[in-house]
Protein backbone atom coordinates (compact mmCIF):
# COMPACT_ATOMS: atom_id res chain seq x y z
CA UNK A 1 0.00 0.00 0.00
CA UNK A 2 2.82 2.38 0.85
CA UNK A 3 4.54 1.81 -2.47
CA UNK A 4 1.33 2.71 -4.31
CA UNK A 5 1.23 6.08 -2.58
CA UNK A 6 4.93 6.66 -3.26
CA UNK A 7 4.61 5.76 -6.92
CA UNK A 8 1.63 8.11 -7.17
CA UNK A 9 3.96 10.82 -5.94
CA UNK A 10 6.44 9.82 -8.65
CA UNK A 11 3.80 10.52 -11.26
CA UNK A 12 2.91 13.83 -9.68
CA UNK A 13 6.53 14.93 -9.37
CA UNK A 14 7.56 13.83 -12.88
CA UNK A 15 5.62 16.60 -14.61
CA UNK A 16 8.19 19.33 -14.03
CA UNK A 17 10.87 17.29 -15.82
CA UNK A 18 9.56 18.64 -19.12
CA UNK A 19 10.31 22.17 -17.95
CA UNK A 20 14.04 21.35 -18.04
CA UNK A 21 13.89 21.28 -21.82
CA UNK A 22 12.28 24.72 -21.86
CA UNK A 23 14.91 26.05 -19.46
CA UNK A 24 17.68 24.67 -21.65
CA UNK A 25 16.13 26.24 -24.73
CA UNK A 26 15.97 29.62 -22.94
CA UNK A 27 19.74 29.80 -22.41
CA UNK A 28 20.86 33.16 -23.77
CA UNK A 29 24.04 31.82 -25.36
CA UNK A 30 22.76 30.03 -28.47
CA UNK A 31 26.01 28.15 -29.06
CA UNK A 32 25.39 25.89 -26.03
CA UNK A 33 21.64 25.25 -26.38
CA UNK A 34 22.16 22.02 -28.31
CA UNK A 35 24.68 20.77 -25.78
CA UNK A 36 22.41 21.54 -22.84
CA UNK A 37 19.47 19.76 -24.51
CA UNK A 38 21.68 16.74 -25.19
CA UNK A 39 22.83 16.61 -21.54
CA UNK A 40 19.23 16.68 -20.31
CA UNK A 41 18.26 13.95 -22.75
CA UNK A 42 21.29 11.87 -21.79
CA UNK A 43 20.46 12.21 -18.09
CA UNK A 44 17.14 10.44 -18.61
CA UNK A 45 18.90 7.56 -20.34
CA UNK A 46 21.59 7.37 -17.67
CA UNK A 47 18.94 7.05 -14.99
CA UNK A 48 17.99 3.65 -16.41
CA UNK A 49 21.64 2.59 -16.30
CA UNK A 50 21.86 3.59 -12.63
CA UNK A 51 18.45 2.62 -11.25
CA UNK A 52 18.00 -0.86 -12.76
CA UNK A 53 21.13 -2.32 -11.12
CA UNK A 54 20.48 -0.33 -7.93
CA UNK A 55 16.97 -1.77 -7.58
CA UNK A 56 18.40 -5.23 -8.30
CA UNK A 57 21.07 -4.89 -5.61
CA UNK A 58 18.50 -3.75 -3.07
CA UNK A 59 16.27 -6.70 -3.98
CA UNK A 60 19.25 -9.03 -3.53
CA UNK A 61 20.01 -7.46 -0.15
CA UNK A 62 16.47 -8.17 1.13
CA UNK A 63 16.21 -11.62 -0.51
CA UNK A 64 15.33 -14.27 2.08
CA UNK A 65 16.74 -17.15 0.03
CA UNK A 66 13.41 -18.48 -1.32
CA UNK A 67 13.52 -20.09 -4.77
CA UNK A 68 10.86 -21.54 -7.03
CA UNK A 69 11.87 -23.48 -10.14
CA UNK A 70 15.31 -21.85 -10.09
CA UNK A 71 13.97 -18.30 -9.82
CA UNK A 72 14.38 -16.09 -6.80
CA UNK A 73 11.23 -15.22 -4.88
CA UNK A 74 11.23 -11.79 -3.25
CA UNK A 75 8.95 -10.62 -0.48
CA UNK A 76 6.66 -7.61 -0.68
CA UNK A 77 8.98 -5.88 1.78
CA UNK A 78 11.94 -6.42 -0.56
CA UNK A 79 10.04 -4.85 -3.46
CA UNK A 80 8.89 -1.95 -1.29
CA UNK A 81 12.43 -1.23 -0.17
CA UNK A 82 13.88 -1.57 -3.68
CA UNK A 83 11.27 0.59 -5.37
CA UNK A 84 11.51 3.23 -2.65
CA UNK A 85 14.57 4.50 -4.54
CA UNK A 86 12.33 5.84 -7.31
CA UNK A 87 10.13 8.21 -5.29
CA UNK A 88 13.11 9.29 -3.19
CA UNK A 89 14.97 10.31 -6.34
CA UNK A 90 11.89 12.22 -7.50
CA UNK A 91 11.82 14.17 -4.24
CA UNK A 92 15.50 15.02 -4.66
CA UNK A 93 14.87 16.08 -8.26
CA UNK A 94 11.95 18.27 -7.17
CA UNK A 95 14.18 19.92 -4.58
CA UNK A 96 16.82 20.60 -7.21
CA UNK A 97 14.16 21.98 -9.55
CA UNK A 98 13.11 24.43 -6.86
CA UNK A 99 16.68 25.73 -6.82
CA UNK A 100 16.41 26.51 -10.52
Amino acid sequence: YTICILLLLVGALSGPAVSLFFLAKAIPKRSVVGTSLAIINMASLLSAIVFQPLVGHILDYYWAGAMLDGARIFSHHAYNMALLVIPLSEVVAAGIALLL
